[in-house]
C-alpha cells in the first residue's frame, strides 16, 4: 500500500526515478516515503523537508505548479492526475 502524500507527489513529478533524479539519490530513497511507518523504513507518505524543500525548488524552476500544502494535503495535486489520464467523453466514443 502507498501512501499519500508522497505517492501523489512522486507521480506529479514524473515518478521515482525521475525524483530521485532531481534531489541526486537512489530510487530505493525515494519509494520509502511511499510506504507505512514501520515497512522497508517506511516514512508514512512524508517527505523529509531538505527534500522537500529542494522538490520545491525544482518545480519553482521548472515552472511546475508544486506547492508547500501539498506536501501535506495532495488532494489538488491527485485532482490533477485525474483529470490527465481520464479520457474526455469524446475520447471515450
Amino acid at each position: 500500500m502507498k501512501v499519500d502524500p508522497a505517492h501523489t507527489i512522486i507521480r506529479f513529478l514524473g515518478g521515482a526515478n525521475r525524483v530521485a533524479m532531481i534531489l541526486n539519490c537512489d530510487a530505493t530513497r525515494i519509494y520509502r516515503w511511499e510506504y507505512p511507518a514501520g515497512r522497508n523504513e517506511g516514512k508514512d507518505g512524508l517527505i523529509p523537508p531538505k527534500d522537500a524543500r529542494k522538490l520545491l525548488e525544482y518545480a519553482e524552476a521548472e515552472e511546475i505548479d508544486l506547492r508547500p500544502e501539498d506536501f501535506f494535503d495532495a488532494s489538488r495535486l491527485r485532482e490533477q492526475l485525474e483529470e490527465t489520464v481520464a479520457p474526455t467523453p469524446e475520447q471515450a466514443a
